[in-house]
């Protein structure tokens, strides 16, 4: 009943900006089609058939004795013929880790 078949896209990308800094990023894209499984309490036939999107773009910094310095933010939204499970999601954060 839940068999589905999809494609799941995704590219990171890793960068070297300094001797101490480093810029990374992620995206993936996700399609699901579902076969048999409808949305629940509908009567057109609709399918739980989804897409997802997620970028994510990350920045560190070394500081001295073993710390670094970072920040990130993305996105992640997915869309599907059932709002319970259709969502979208930023953030942005940032802080110091300590490195042993």
């Amino acid at each position: 009943y839940y068999d589905n078949s999809g494609t799941m896209t995704f590219g990171s990308f890793n960068f070297k900006a300094g001797a101490k800094t480093r810029l990374n990023a992620f995206v993936g894209l996700r399609n699901l089609e579902y076969d048999n499984a409808t949305v629940d309490n509908t009567t057109n036939g609709d399918t739980l058939d989804s897409e997802r999107k997620l970028f994510v773009a990350r920045a560190e910094h070394d500081l001295a004795d073993r710390f670094v310095v970072f920040g990130e933010a993305g996105m992640d939204k997915s869309e599907n013929n059932d709002p319970l499970f259709t969502y979208d999601r930023t953030w942005a954060h940032a802080g110091l880790r300590f490195r042993l």
